[in-house]
């Protein structure tokens, strides 16, 4: 049988149900059978019926109840009636009264004079009532703080707080009382602070809210926050005081530091428990708080204990065993760091502190003035008083303004963000990452410190040239500075960037200029011992077939040395290149993870490390125009057809190492030259330029021929022809065609040029050839006074071998020819018109020879040929027979100068005729 329900009516209430919809509501539970749905209704039925009834007697009892008050409300109305006609008549009699009478005007202002007579005796009263209360107010706290009612004094205090504001301040009568009150404060304070250390070290929280409460009626919060920080703190600091920290001990200072951190992070997590209870409304501003306090109380300080152990406490400790330690450090702050962040952020979820990062335990200047004038006098204050140390102002010479406080270069902490959106620091991180401020400006002289204790000092002394130990030396180099782009990014997360390329370029460049001072020293020793030793042939033992060529087996052993240093130079300007690409690489993803060049305002925040480390590294003298150019050029890709330099991050270090290419290119020059330079050597003295013409003694008329070339330029000119069979020995050498453009007096365009004809052109020639069939007519190689077009900013495609030979050919060519006439030709004292022929002579088959070689035009060239002209005028010398020539630019110079030596040389030698 199924039970009554009550009968829910309330939905009949609604203009929408129907009596219908409510009647199938009811029995639609029931529908299953027939004697369901009979027992339901006639439940239904009855229980309806009922409520009829009730509703009924309700009605009827609510209609007697109004018709019995019926009565009364008419008798009310009438009786308001009656008295509202009685007052408007006499409300008119007064008016009339009023009017008539002339002495009105003298009762209203007498009312007035009663009226201000009577509230001058009221504040009379409440001023004596005052009085006699702050007369008994030291005998009233005196006997409550006897009673230790703490509670009672506190509230009595706070009552005479109130009252003092009605005495007009900065008069005598106000500052007694507040003198007075003051020190009643602060015995109450002294009295209640014993109690609390006890309660802080006790950890009796409902008992520390009671004596919060007392401070709070002083007006003494940060008082009380002080107080029972130093109590909590307590064996965190004795830690660090005995010398935990960064002391050196078995475990190291880092080991140390971390444990003082993994301490106070304990600390604070067990904090989490008190404080909400404590301090209700501002539980993770009190926390965080508590974490400054605690660090800016520590003696010696973070930055004293750090500084000790990097300078190993006297035992001088290596330049890179310090930097290890303030890295570590550094990272060991980080991670305390961002473990107290994950506490604040679990403590702001319980309590609902919408405070981020310590905000709303900001004091004004007029609160820290009154917080001043009432601090006792007479008791020792707690080391950790929050008012002293909330506060401090933190100054570093790193700051992008020297000595601007750090707390002044942000907002204030009711606000995380500026009005550009960048994040603003609170006072707890600005008090563990203060102290490493410096060494993080300063990273690139400490990184400089540690390459130069690190990387081994070059012997100017006795240069070391060795390929093997070249190489290795780089590979030491670039693996060194690898670890000093490591230590930049963990210790700066990037915004030293721009100091790291300065240190880098300073590095590497050095590196590189002691390579080419090296080269240097070895050309100069190798041209002094060439001229000593005197030349000669057939001691090519290596290269048979060779041994009509005029080297010796020294000579032979010095060009197969600055062939292996050609191939050290092109080894080391790979590495350059490919750890330059992997520099570039690694600062574009660090400045990448920080936002770019967003990361200078605002950026994201990489892992490891948090918002407030990286402020301040944004407010740092890291951060610069230098490095915004910087974080520019990152994030522009090198496009198509760009420069091959361009992207470069060490263009001084590609320079040097360029020079180091051209010094080594000299010296294998040098080498292949100094026979034909030994021949030249003798040249200014042959007795030839001062002998005069042979005389015939036939008395026929014999006619003149052309001059033989002197045995010595005939020897200089075999050379210049045997140096194709040289180049043929090594012909597979790759060091050869390494920067083959950097050789002297060689144009960079029109090797491209000719490049780009020889690929167009699709064919290669043998060796065997002559160097006039191998297609080096057409372009010259080789520079000439005439106006070139600028070097073509496409990098020098690769060269075949034919082309490699022929330009070394060029450059060789050129440079005997300038020695001659730079070196040789000037220091010819004397000459003969017999003399002048015979040079003119030498001159033009040189030139003949140049020819052959494919060497037409350049400036030594150009020079050999005004030096022939210039001897074929026959003394003819002055600038007036040449003044119709059309001199390019810088020719009629030297012309001028090579015809003033000729008349030295002719001068010298007596008269040589005028025709």
């Amino acid at each position: 049988m199924a039970t009554s329900q009550p009968l829910a009516t309330t939905a009949l209430a609604s203009s929408s149900v129907t009596e219908a919809a409510f009647l199938n509501s009811q029995l639609a539970s029931s529908a299953t059978s027939l004697s369901n749905l009979e027992s339901t209704l006639s439940n239904l039925v009855t229980q309806l019926s009922l409520g009829t009834q009730d509703l009924s007697n309700s009605l009827e009892d609510q209609i007697l109840r109004i018709s019995s008050g019926v009565p009364r409300i008419t008798f009310d109305l009438q009786l308001l009636r009656e008295n509202a006609l009685l007052l408007r008549f006499t409300l008119d009699a007064v008016r009339k009264r009023l009017h008539h009478s002339t002495a009105g005007g003298e009762v209203i202002a007498r009312i007035r004079l009663l009226d201000l007579i009577k509230t001058r005796l009221k504040a009379s009263l409440d001023v004596l009532r005052e009085a006699e209360s702050w007369s008994t107010l030291e005998s009233e706290i005196s006997s409550l703080l006897t009673e230790s009612s703490f509670l009672k004094a506190g509230e009595r205090l706070q009552e005479a707080g109130r009252s003092l504001s009605l005495f007009p301040k900065e008069t005598a009568e106000w500052e007694s009382r507040k003198a007075l009150l003051v020190s009643l404060q602060n015995q109450l304070e002294a009295s209640v602070s014993s109690e609390l250390v006890r309660k802080t070290r006790e950890k009796d929280v409902k008992s520390l809210k009671g004596v919060k409460k007392i401070f709070e009626m002083m007006e003494r919060e940060n008082e009380f926050r002080g107080y029972y920080f130093g109590g909590r703190r307590e064996k965190v600091v004795g830690f660090w005081e005995e010398g935990g920290g960064l002391r050196d001990g078995a475990t190291g200072p880092v080991d140390g530091l971390t444990k003082f951190f993994d301490l106070l992070l304990a600390l604070i997590n067990e904090e989490t428990s008190y404080l909400p209870i404590i301090f209700p409304t501002q539980a993770t501003a009190t926390l965080l708080d508590f974490v400054r306090t605690t660090i800016e109380t520590l003696s010696p300080s973070l930055a004293q204990r750090v500084q000790s152990a990097v300078e190993g406490e006297g035992e001088g400790t290596a330049e890179k065993e310090g930097m290890d330690i303030i890295i570590k450090c550094y990272k060991a702050t980080e991670e305390f760091a961002l473990g107290v962040e994950r506490v604040a952020n679990k403590l702001r979820d319980l309590d609902g502190d919408s405070a981020p990062g310590g905000e709303g335990i900001t004091t004004s200047s007029a609160e820290h003035e009154n917080q001043h004038n009432r601090r006792p006098s007479h008791s020792k204050r707690h080391s950790s008083s929050l008012s002293h140390q909330s506060h401090r102002r933190l100054t570093s010479r790193a700051l992008s303004g020297s000595g601007q406080s750090l707390l002044s270069t942000f907002q204030p902490p009711s606000s995380t963000s500026d009005s550009h959106g960048a994040y603003q620091p609170h006072p707890w991180e600005l008090a563990l990452f203060e102290p490493f401020l410096d060494w993080q400006s300063q990273v690139r002289s400490l990184e400089r410190k540690v390459l130069s204790s690190t990387l081994p000092t070059p012997n100017n002394s006795s240069p070391d040239l060795d390929p093997r130990r070249l190489l290795d030396r780089a590979t030491h180099l670039f693996s060194t500075l690898d670890e000093s782009i490591t230590n930049s990014i963990a210790l700066t997360h990037g915004f030293g960037a721009h100091q790291l390329l300065l240190l880098l370029e300073e590095v590497v460049g050095e590196f590189f200029a002691g390579l080419v001072r090296n080269m240097r020293a070895l050309r100069k020793t190798w041209q002094s011992s060439a001229s000593e030793d005197g030349g000669g042939g057939g001691e090519g033992d290596e290269h048979p077939h060779l041994e009509d060529l005029e080297y010796t087996s020294r000579e032979w052993g010095a060009f197969a040395q600055g062939l292996k240093l050609l191939a050290v130079s092109r080894g080391l300007r790979d590495k350059l290149a490919h750890w330059d690409g992997r520099l570039k690489t690694r600062l574009r993803a660090v400045l990448k993870s920080l936002g770019g060049v967003g990361v200078l305002q605002t950026g994201e925040i990489p892992p490891g490390t948090t918002r407030g480390a990286l402020a301040l590294l944004r407010v740092s003298s890291l951060n610069d125009a230098a490095l915004k150019g910087l974080a520019d050029r990152l994030s522009s890709d090198d496009g198509p057809g760009a420069d091959k330099d361009k992207g470069i991050f060490l263009p001084k270090s590609l320079s040097t190492s360029r020079d180091l290419t051209r010094q080594t290119q000299l010296f294998v020059q040098d080498v292949i030259l100094s026979p034909l330079q030994l021949h030249l050597s003798h040249y200014p003295s042959l007795p030839i330029w001062s002998s005069p013409a042979p005389h015939s003694t036939s008395l026929v008329s014999v006619p003149e021929f052309s001059l033989s070339p002197t045995e010595t330029i005939s020897k200089v000119g075999e050379g210049l022809f045997n140096l194709p069979r040289l180049f043929e020995v090594y012909a597979e050498d790759d060091a050869l065609a390494f920067e083959v453009e950097e050789l002297p007096f060689i144009e960079k365009a029109r090797l491209w040029e000719f490049a780009q004809v020889e690929d167009e052109g699709g064919h290669k020639r043998g060796l065997s050839t002559s160097v006039a069939e191998a297609g080096l007519a057409s372009p010259s190689l080789s520079t000439s006074g005439s106006k070139r077009p600028p070097p073509p900013p496409q990098q020098i495609p690769h060269l075949s071998t034919e082309t490699v030979i022929a330009t070394w050919l060029a450059s060789l060519t050129l440079s005997l020819l300038s020695h001659l006439t730079t070196s040789i030709l000037p220091t010819i004292s004397k000459l003969s018109k017999h003399g002048a022929k015979q040079l003119a002579s030498d001159l033009d088959y040189l030139i003949n020879v140049a020819r052959t070689l494919d060497v037409e035009e350049g400036e030594a060239v150009d020079n050999v040929r005004w030096w022939k002209e210039a001897l074929e005028s026959e003394g003819r010398l002055d600038s007036e027979s040449s003044a119709e020539r059309d001199w390019s630019k810088g020719e009629k110079e030297v012309w001028d100068a090579v015809a003033a030596k000729l008349r030295a040389m002719t001068l010298a030698a007596g008269p040589v005729g005028r025709r």
